[in-house]
């Protein structure tokens, strides 16, 4: 389980949980490419919270199961 890494992990989703705070806060995002990032941070977090993260997907009306759906690949000008 120390090989996991899941402290990592979870450091990650919340740099990326706080970048997305700001520029919410900021104006800078579209309310389409908000609830790309919100569906990008879901998928990233439901191996680490499977219940929760279902549920929040479930009250998004999102397709059913958050554990169905494919895991998000890069963007545009990433990488």
């Amino acid at each position: 389980m120390e090989k996991l890494r899941f402290n990592t992990m979870i450091a990650a989703l919340m740099e990326y949980s706080n970048y997305l705070a700001k520029i919410k806060d900021a104006g800078c995002v579209s309310p389409a490419d908000w609830d790309e990032a919100l569906k990008t941070l879901l998928l990233l977090l439901a191996p680490t919270a499977p219940h929760i993260d279902e549920e929040i997907w479930s009250r998004l009306g999102l397709p059913y199961s958050i554990h169905n759906q494919p895991w998000p690949q890069m963007g545009r000008g990433a990488g």
